[in-house]
């Protein structure tokens, strides 16, 4: 007797029962023939058993055999009938492009961006650091809250004096040098490090020699380490470069040593490594300095932690007069964790997000299988009548969702791979590692895994619909087109779960779109319009004197005031709506800082006294600054925004107080003259911030027309800028995308311009490529990290630029034109929409024509509401005309007589 296996492709015959069958036939006969000889029965018998030898033995080795053979002949039976499934499954899909096309497209988007998100989150949260043990990594950093800013010269000094309880520890900033190379010159990116640095990390120079405790010590000779992609780009991977002298922003420098190709985030982005020698200070501050440690293998961080708060409280009285915050204190965090920061739930968030596209993809998917399987319960009715059962049945339906999952799995890794591109190109500003990011086997394997579920999730259920009943769905179908009560109910249930994977996406994405808009209609404080902004970086070795760098800012001005068009220049060292140099502290002299709280924080930004007019700032109370000001021997002058005099003096002047900022207090006091309205300095998602400007003539600014060809003209003498500039450095070269470029020999300059319409296209020359045309003040300088308390003014400059109303396409003549408000709106958005809508609006003239006709900014939700009616109104008429309405037969034949007899058969499009 067969004992029946519960699947198909499990049962097997008895093989037990027939093993014991041969074995006594063998028996039997061997009995028979000692019979013949003259064996009694019994003695025959008991004779053919011990002449057989171990019965048990002989059953089991022939079940063996017997097993392997069966489970061959299985798995051959069944890869030939997976063959000849998925074979029928290509030639069906074949004969069906349009439905393939459409799944293998949607699932294969959604495994794409999916797929590329997720190698976005492996490379930066769930891969650890590119550095041997990384996880005894840690950054130290002084805690008051709300603030973490870096140390100064005089915490690092002390703690490295004083700690025991970790192995190595390093310091470094960052800083734009201008690099000469005989022929032209170039700004590179570099990183001032201790001479701990890279022993710190882990990290061995493939090339030469690391830093050494004797170059880290003030008079030693200057020396750098290059990255593998400077070596090879710039030094030609030349062997004989090590130990060649490099000239950087003026200075002598001798290359030591090459890093290694592979870099981690510490290191990645950066052409050269120098070396940072620490002068004993005279004061706390500044805080400029970020400090990476590395503890013992075991170590506890608690300890480590009560070292850095005990070395800090000895060391606050000996720098009392000039930082009085008592309650701050040094603490430090994993490293991992410090690079990362919040970007753990964005990674979340994005990754959830393009999840909920696949599984909207899936379900699609599954619906089109369904109305796919109805019209063939027919096919299977036949198969289940010819013997075939449910499971043969689901192998042959599982067999074409494999294909589309397959050929979906082909066009998501393309999608994936130019995803990771994008990623690596474009997102390295927002989120961390992406240079980490590879198309590796963690990628594949990811894209098999969801290959293969998808297959499950959109196949399935289908399958299993199909195959419940053929029988009876094979009668359904062949009366009605959509499968009975039963399959309607399902894809019906199918929609509603697209509606509800959708419904997240459709609000996130409306929070995002409302989010954007309130970004766009941020008030920046100041008027955009034919503004250009830019910034020099001057050597500081040439231009160490005061008197010399003055007098290139003098010449620069004289320079551009010349230029046709433009009307006022201003210099500052910063720029709205986020780049400030210098982030301080400050004590009121009416008003002290009570005892054990810190003192207060606000961005002073350094001016000159045109800044005001070219920026079109309102003067609200009190006067600007004005050229005695800027005289060194006078008494400090600060003129501050409405947020600051509304925070410390919400109920009297405050014009006339007084107050000292670095936490100095043999420092002059610097006086309140005046109150201007508020500028965004923060960023433009963050609220006002207080703060204060103060007259330097060390800074840098200008103002044009909307002509292109005066653009180029400010431009020229920006770079010429005299004796002076040709002998600067190289300009901060920055685009539309914001990253800096690379500049060619001779300039010293470039201007940005700002406050130019969203589609203008001049006729200005090549260099008018880096126009930028979001209409905000955004900073061409290059950042350096003294944002905290007590930062120096940087020797970089930051420049702003107004056009004189009336000249060009942006004066009062235009204020009647589309997309503009009085002359003064920077965004002209209708040209772009009218191009990206063309096909859209196309069904609808009158909506277009009333597009072109409305004036001012167009918002996200105007231009939703046109594409709705535009498109909404010939659809509801098209599908209720030629899909809503059921007719009879009759009635449909009646209206073709109709038409017929009117010569003029319409079609859907015609009738919309």
């Amino acid at each position: 007797m067969h004992k029946r296996r519960p699947f198909w492709f499990l049962r097997r015959r008895d093989i037990e029962s027939e093993v014991d069958e041969e074995l006594q036939l063998h028996l039997d006969m061997r009995a028979a023939q000692l019979q013949a000889e003259g064996l009694p029965a019994e003695e025959a018998r008991k004779m053919a058993v011990r002449q057989f030898g171990d019965l048990e033995a002989t059953r089991r080795y022939c079940r063996r055999q017997d097993d392997a053979r069966e489970n061959v002949m299985q798995r051959t039976l069944l890869f030939q009938d997976v063959v000849q499934d998925l074979r029928i499954a290509v030639r069906s899909l074949l004969r069906a492009p349009v439905l393939a096309l459409t799944i293998v497209t949607s699932v294969g988007l959604g495994l794409g961006a999916t797929a590329a998100i997720f190698s976005a989150v492996d490379a930066a949260v769930l891969r650890p650091l590119p550095y041997p043990q990384a996880d005894t990594l840690v950054r130290i950093y002084t805690d008051a809250p709300p603030f973490k800013f870096p140390w100064s010269v005089a915490d690092y000094l002390a703690f490295a004096e004083q700690q025991t309880q970790f192995e190595h520890s390093a310091t470094y900033s960052n800083r734009a040098v201008s690099f000469h190379d005989g022929d032209s010159a170039e700004l590179l990116q570099t990183r001032i490090v201790s001479w701990g640095f890279l022993s710190v990390l882990g990290i061995t120079p493939v090339a030469g020699r690391d830093f050494t405790e004797q170059d880290g010590r003030v008079g030693a000779p200057l020396v750098a380490v290059a990255s593998h992609a400077f070596w090879q780009q710039r030094l030609g991977g030349r062997s004989d470069a090590v130990g060649s002298p490099l000239r950087l922003d003026g200075a002598e420098y001798t290359l030591v040593g090459v890093l290694p190709p592979s870099n981690g985030p510490l290191e990645r982005r950066f052409d050269l490594f120098l070396i940072q020698q620490f002068t004993p200070p005279l004061r706390k501050g500044p805080f400029f300095l970020s400090v990476i440690a590395r503890l013992p293998r075991g170590a506890h961080p608690s300890a480590a932690t009560s070292e850095l708060r005990a070395i800090n409280r000895g060391l606050f009285p000996m720098w009392q007069s000039s930082y009085q915050d008592d309650s701050a204190s040094w603490n430090m965090e994993d490293l991992r964790t410090n690079l990362l920061g919040d970007v753990s739930t964005l990674a979340g968030l994005a990754l959830t997000a393009v999840a909920l596209v696949w599984l909207i993809a899936c379900t699609n998917a599954s619906n089109l299988l369904v109305g796919r399987a109805t019209g063939r319960l027919p096919d299977l009715a036949i198969r289940t009548a010819l013997g075939a059962s449910r499971g043969r049945l689901l192998r042959y339906l599982l067999a074409e969702s494999a294909v589309l999952a397959a050929a979906s799995a082909v066009v998501g890794l393309g999608i994936a791979w130019v995803g990771m591109r994008l990623l690596e190109a474009y997102a390295g500003e927002y989120f961390p590692r992406t240079d980490e990011i590879q198309f590796d086997a963690v990628t594949i394997g990811s894209m098999s895994a969801l290959a293969l579920s998808s297959a499950l999730l959109f196949g399935l259920l289908p399958a299993l619909h199909a195959t419940r009943r053929p029988t009876r769905g094979a009668r359904l179908a062949s009366r009605t087109t959509t499968g009975g009560r039963s399959a309607r109910r399902l894809r019906r249930g199918l929609v509603a779960a697209q509606f509800a994977i959708a419904t997240p996406l459709l609000i996130v994405a409306v929070l995002l779109v409302t989010s954007l808009q309130r970004l766009k209609d941020v008030d920046l404080g100041f008027d955009t319009t034919r503004v250009l902004t830019g910034s020099v970086r001057l050597p500081m070795v040439q231009y160490s004197d005061v008197a010399r760098a003055r007098g290139f800012w003098d010449e620069l001005k004289r320079q551009l005031e010349a230029v046709p068009g433009v009307a006022s220049v201003a210099f500052a060292d910063g720029l709205a709506p986020d780049n400030v140099s210098n982030v301080n502290n400050f004590e009121l002299e009416r008003r002290p800082t009570p005892t054990g709280q810190p003192q207060p924080l606000a961005p002073w930004v350094a001016v000159t006294p045109e800044y005001v007019g070219t920026l079109g700032l309102t003067l609200l109370e009190g006067r600007f600054l004005d050229d005695r000001d800027a005289v060194e021997e006078n008494e400090l002058s600060v003129v501050v925004d409405r947020a600051w005099a509304r925070r410390f003096f919400p109920n009297t002047s405050a014009v006339g107080e007084r107050l000292r900022g670095g936490g100095c207090t043999t420092c002059p006091w610097t006086t309140v003259v005046g109150v201007v309205s508020d500028v965004k300095y923060a960023g433009l998602d963050q609220p006002e911030w207080h703060r204060l400007h103060i007259a330097r003539w060390k800074v840098f600014a200008l103002r044009r027309d909307q002509d292109g060809r005066r653009s180029a003209q400010a431009r020229g003498a920006a770079r010429a800028g005299g004796p002076a500039a040709r002998a600067g450095g190289p300009a901060d070269r920055r685009g539309d995308d914001g990253h800096a470029r690379r500049s060619g020999p001779g300039p010293a300059t470039v201007v940005v311009g700002t406050g130019g319409r969203l589609c203008h296209r001049s006729a200005a020359p090549v260099g008018d490529r880096h126009l930028r045309r979001d209409g905000l003040l955004r900073a061409a300088a290059s950042q350096g990290d003294l944002h905290s308390h007590g930062s120096r003014w940087q020797s970089h400059r930051c420049g702003a630029a107004r056009h004189r109303p009336g000249h060009g396409r942006g004066g009062p003549r235009d204020r009647h034109r589309p997309g503009t408000r009085g002359g003064h709106d920077a965004f002209h958005v209708q040209p772009a929409v009218r191009r990206r809508c063309r096909g859209l609006l196309g069904l609808c003239d009158c909506r277009r024509a009333a597009l072109r006709r409305r004036p001012g900014r167009l918002r996200s939700t105007g231009i939703a509401r046109h594409a709705l009616v535009a498109g909404g109104c010939p659809a509801k008429r098209v599908t209720r005309r030629h899909l809503g309405r059921h007719r009879s037969p009759q009635r449909r034949c009646r209206r073709q007589q109709r038409l017929r007899r009117s010569r003029r058969v319409r079609t859907p499009l015609q009738d919309s």
